[in-house]
């Protein structure tokens, strides 16, 4: 666009002064004009904003006191003065960036003005605003890098939870083939103790991963009741002894003998004992010790499990409780796990209303982890029922059960459980052998998988339910998907029952031995 000539017309000259003052109200960058001398001769309302300049400064029309309270929010001033100096000097145009001292970033340009006939009028500056480009291209680098580690952690896990699945599968399959092979009598006890544990271990580990999944997401039921911490605490410790005192450890346990009552769920309670338990054992060295102490701290029931092993480096125990969080990340890593049990603990101890926190002096100095929970109301924990040993049930009046479940080898042990307990059992493996078994004899209890191929276990229970004479029959889903919108959508379907698998043994006996009365 050419510029049309100044004239001498008055009115012409208000009119373009004030389109130059519309100009620059209307742009979006702070912009400001100095004279040769370097005086401020005009800015727009813009620059005022950048700048933060005071009503006082701006009405007073002092440029020494603009100029100085610009030097005051500038990182640099002197860079900022240096800069403005060799443009002046020069007469030429610039670009480049300031920062604030608060950290606002601006890009800055500079340009003399120059009229047509080269005299020189000054500079016009103007200040355009990046603080939020750099904060998004900051976010996207920091959000890059998030994900980078997350990718990396994600491969990082996957390679652990692959390796420890293989740890109890390699022993547990090898002794299955021992079995198949054929062993002496006397080996078979040992060989079926190994698979046992090796299964129970497994079972632990995919457990872990589901509970902290559920705390994460509110979705963890606890069942609280009065329990006494102090017999709940010495069980815990002799169940784990065997393993804590492996090469050599030593394990001491300090427990009152009055109780220590705090309202909760026993098996969450036992389970956060126990990961402490295990934990410890774990990065305790041979010939070490791990010790427990159970005592009342200030009307709260206060857990320390302290050991003499390879501590904790303290730019790693803010992360302690993080889940997949591994203070030993090489192949090698100490005595394994998927990192979850501590996230349990300080999960299922937040649920309690509990505390939990960790300490150490350092690498090779051990480390001691502290549970607070509070403790009930002496009044209201009076009369708490005691805790009963489980015992092992048999059947008071045998039932006819139908295993419906596509795994044969599971559906063959649960056969050979019940059968054992005195029950009468037949085996389906499908949907449609299922309804033509249950049509041919119906039998009092259904035990039915819930992902049979074809067609599902809920397509099962509706048809017998809606059947008239398959509609007393008492049907339990066994199935893998334990969310609470899967027990929802199976009771939905017409079960009676939702177990998830693995059931032990005597959980599935009283079950059926339940059923079995109701159906009575």
């Amino acid at each position: 666009m050419r510029p049309m000539s100044l004239g001498t017309d008055e009115g012409e000259l208000a009119y373009r002064t004030a389109l130059l003052q519309a100009q620059m109200e209307a742009s979006i960058d702070g912009l400001l004009v100095v004279d040769p001398g370097g005086r401020m001769t005009a800015f727009n309302q813009r620059f005022a904003e950048i700048w933060g300049m005071p009503d006082d400064v701006m009405a007073s029309g002092s440029d020494e006191a603009a100029l100085q309270f610009a030097m005051s929010r500038l990182s640099d001033p002197g860079e900022f003065i240096r800069r403005v100096q060799e443009l002046y000097a020069g007469r030429g145009s610039g670009r480049d960036e300031i920062r604030f001292s608060d950290g606002q970033l601006f890009e800055r340009f500079g340009r003399p003005v120059v009229g047509e006939d080269g005299m020189y009028y000054g500079y016009l500056w103007s200040f355009r605003d990046r603080t939020q480009h750099e904060r998004a291209a900051a976010e996207q680098r920091a959000t890059a890098a998030a994900l980078v580690e997350a990718d990396r952690r994600k491969d990082e896990f996957m390679a652990v939870l692959a390796h420890e699945l293989r740890n109890p599968l390699t022993p547990a399959l090898n002794a299955a083939e021992m079995l198949e092979r054929g062993v002496a009598q006397d080996q078979q006890v040992r060989i079926a103790g190994i698979i046992g544990r090796q299964m129970r271990h497994m079972s632990r580990l995919v457990d872990d991963l589901l509970d902290v999944s559920r705390i994460s997401s509110g979705k963890i039921d606890l069942r609280p009741e009065p329990v006494d911490l102090s017999p709940l605490v010495g069980v815990a410790v002799e169940d784990n002894r065997a393993t804590i005192e492996r090469g050599g450890r030593r394990v001491s346990a300090d427990i009152p003998s009055t109780p220590l009552v705090v309202r909760g769920d026993p098996v969450r309670l036992s389970q956060i004992i126990e990961n402490l338990l295990v934990n410890a054992a774990r990065y305790t060295n041979d010939n070490g010790r791990v010790e427990v102490v159970l005592r009342n701290d200030n009307d709260a029931a206060l857990l320390l499990v302290r050991d003499d092993g390879v501590g904790i480096d303290p730019a790693f125990l803010p992360r302690m409780f993080e889940p997949f969080a591994q203070a030993d990340d090489d192949v090698d890593r100490r005595g394994g796990g998927l990192g979850l049990g501590l996230a349990l603990v300080r999960g299922l101890a937040e649920l309690h209303g509990g505390t939990v926190e960790a300490s150490s002096d350092g690498p090779g100095q051990g480390a001691q982890f502290r549970v607070a929970l509070p403790l009930m109301d002496p009044v209201a924990a009076d009369g708490r029922p005691g805790p009963e040993p489980p015992e092992r049930i048999r059947a008071r009046i045998p039932r006819r059960v139908l295993v419906v479940d596509d795994n044969v080898d599971l559906a063959d042990v649960l056969k050979l459980v019940l059968e054992d307990a005195g029950h009468e059992v037949q085996i389906a493996h499908s949907a449609a052998s299922a309804l033509a078994l249950v049509r041919q004899a119906p039998p009092d209890i259904v035990l039915c998988d819930l992902g049979l191929a074809g067609v599902s276990g809920h397509e099962v229970a509706r048809e017998l339910r809606h059947a008239d004479a398959t509609r007393h029959v008492r049907l339990v889903a066994l199935t893998g998907y334990g969310r609470s919108e899967d027990r929802e959508e199976a009771l939905a379907a017409g079960f009676h029952e939702h177990l998830i698998k693995p059931v032990p043994i005597d959980r599935l006996l009283t079950v059926i031995e339940g059923a079995a009365e109701e159906t009575t």
